[in-house]
């Protein structure tokens, strides 16, 4: 039987790896928008 503070921990975990795992794909997700960005400014200037 799995005490209570252990499945706080748990939770605790599981909550920072999801933190961690939208941060990556927010930051991700902004390289590959710069890109598309950079992108479109040197096709303007073409």
């Amino acid at each position: 039987m799995l005490k209570y503070s252990d499945f706080l921990a748990d939770i605790d975990v599981q909550i920072a790896l999801k933190t961690v795992m939208v941060q990556v794909m927010l930051r991700w997700v902004g390289i590959q928008q710069n890109q598309i960005d950079g992108n479109a400014l040197l096709q303007k200037d073409a």
